[in-house]
């Protein structure tokens, strides 16, 4: 399932309270959207987009890349088996290499990797997400060797893989070792968080899934909300789940979900989280289908209970 993303670089802690905000050019020449930005470290950052009309699926191969922080260089992938694909996130641990997942808009879709800072893309086959049900929501990779990948419901279960070489041989997880879907369920592209070798996913139909030992085996627990828009955890505790127009949180990692009194205006579509802090960031834009869209960002620095406004971006 396809979500966006809005765009926006924090700056480090002690400036980010001070509601500072720099912005940044893309490099990309034709109307785009970010759809997932990964930061490797101050410097050093990837980020992928998607066209620039959310209702629309079409053909987006288009990457940029920082490694000073300030200047991006866009670029597209050129392989073939991309073609008709676009981008649910990015996952990346260098300047030079990345892995991206990307569904396709005729159904199916797949993981491609570069190991050269974008010039090259390899499509890793053995990450089969065939069409019709296929659908790649995301990939991470928790060092060169080893990482996950996660789909929709495919053959009657999530569709999950890990990867101890790179992604030169992904495995299906057994549907054994996974919480069964509900009827219709589905994830959502870069609904994910990673504390350690801790994994989380939220799904449309408001549940998530967590993982104790990188994505080896799943369990599910339910939100209260119809929908996690997106999550995100301060420690392997403490998180937080979104939906448009609300918000749960966890102090036992996930097992269970409650409201919050709060004060402020936290945002719902997108929430970020400073590890091992009590901070979390949340933004939110216009998607003219939610009339009661206040697109901006808020953050809270005790765990959802106080909501700061940072601005009003459109």
């Amino acid at each position: 399932m396809k979500k966006i993303l809005l765009f926006i670089l924090i700056l480090p802690l002690p400036y980010f309270l001070k509601a500072q905000w720099i912005e940044v050019g893309t490099g990309f020449t034709a109307d785009l959207r970010i759809q997932d930005i990964e930061a490797i470290d101050a410097s050093t950052a990837w980020a992928v987009a998607n066209s620039e009309d959310f209702y629309s699926y079409v053909e987006t191969l288009d990457f940029t890349r920082t490694l000073d922080g300030t200047n991006w260089i866009a670029g597209t992938i050129t392989n073939p088996d991309a073609a008709n694909h676009s981008f649910s996130n990015i996952s990346a641990i260098s300047a030079d290499e990345a892995w991206v997942a990307m569904y396709s808009i005729t159904g199916g879709g797949g993981i491609f990797h570069t190991a050269d800072g974008g010039i090259t893309w390899e499509h890793q086959t053995t990450a089969k997400f065939a069409a019709p049900s296929g659908f790649p929501n995301v990939v991470h990779m928790f060092s060169t060797d080893s990482g996950f990948c996660m789909g929709d419901p495919n053959g009657g279960y999530f569709e999950i893989y890990t990867t101890i070489d790179g992604g030169d041989n992904w495995v299906r997880v057994p549907e054994v070792n996974i919480s069964p879907s509900l009827s219709g369920e589905v994830g959502i592209s870069e609904d994910y968080w990673v504390t350690g070798n801790t994994i989380w996913f939220g799904t449309q139909l408001g549940r998530v899934y967590k993982s104790t030992d990188k994505g080896y085996t799943w369990t599910a627990a339910i939100t209260g909300m119809s929908l996690v828009w997106d999550i995100a955890f301060t420690d392997e505790n403490n998180g937080i789940a979104i939906d448009i127009d609300e918000f749960k949180i966890t102090a036992d990692g996930g097992l269970t979900w409650n409201s919050a009194s709060y004060t402020g205006n936290p945002r719902g579509f997108s929430a970020e989280a400073i590890p091992e802090t009590n901070t979390i960031i949340t933004c939110e834009w216009n998607l003219l289908f939610y009339f009661d869209d206040e697109p901006g960002s808020s953050y809270s620095t005790d765990h959802g209970t106080t909501w700061i406004e940072m601005d009003t971006i459109q």
